[in-house]
């Protein structure tokens, strides 16, 4: 994304500069925070779209080619042209990686002379390129992760894992092999899922097992013979001595 730059002084008309500043800045951390809510930090560099790669050979090395598109870098999204980067063979050394990184040229259209008489380029041009070398630090590999493989990871974080309901109360059992045990959890949108098999020889309305207070109801939800209560109090209303549980309710 282009940027306008307005870190110079000299009197250009400077409270207008600071305006741009600040709003430059807004856009920039409305992005951030719009990833972070996925899970994603600044740091979590992927590829936004297209930058698709073709490797062909050439002599002695080999042509990296991609198509044009967008990356998500150090929390900022940058355009990429489309292009290549030619590698030899004997270029490799250990440590070495074909990188994006930042870019910045300037738009002639930008330059402006300020009050002080010194002209200063206001048009930044901020893109990614590939680049081919030892880096000093972390960077972002060419073939980083899409959106897509990045987007579903952010929501896998934020998903509790199955837990166990342990122990079956009141003469309930989980059934067992091949299927699931009483387990429960939360996924990002708050809704609860509980899934398993439970037996008991002569069935009736007692507690089965009892959720957790975060992951209680508001209210009696029921669903078929089973009902839970808003105090985590999950039974039966009767019914048959085996039960197949597979629910979901948002909290």
């Amino acid at each position: 994304m282009n940027k306008f730059k307005s870190t110079d002084t000299g009197g250009l008309l400077l409270y207008i500069l600071d305006d741009l500043r600040w709003i430059d800045e807004g856009i920039r951390d409305a992005i951030k925070g719009m990833f972070t809510q996925f899970g994603l930090n600044p740091s979590d560099n992927f590829i936004f779209s297209g930058c698709e790669f073709t490797v062909t050979s050439i002599t002695g090395g080999k042509r990296y080619t991609h198509t044009e598109g967008y990356i998500y870098l150090d929390g900022e999204v940058l355009k990429v042209d489309a292009g290549y980067i030619e590698v030899l063979d004997a270029d490799w050394e250990v440590g070495s990686v074909i990188y994006w990184d930042l870019v910045i040229t300037y738009d002639i259209a930008g330059n402006r002379i300020f009050e002080s008489g010194v002209s200063h380029d206001t048009y930044e041009i901020r893109k990614a390129k590939l680049f081919f070398d030892v880096p000093g630090g972390d960077v972002m590999p060419y073939n980083a992760n899409d959106i897509v493989s990045k987007y579903l990871a952010g929501f896998k974080s934020k998903e509790s894992d199955w837990l166990s309901a342990g122990s079956l109360i009141n003469g309930w059992s989980n059934i067992g092999s091949p299927f699931s045990n009483i387990v429960y959890k939360k996924d990002l949108f708050d809704v609860v899922h509980i899934k398993g098999a439970i037996y008991k020889s002569s069935p009736d309305t007692s507690v089965i097992f009892i959720l957790p207070g975060e992951l209680c109801p508001t209210e009696t939800r029921r669903f078929g013979d089973i009902v839970i209560e808003s105090n985590g109090d999950v039974h039966t209303e009767g019914g048959d001595a085996s039960q197949f549980i597979e629910i979901s309710f948002k909290i």
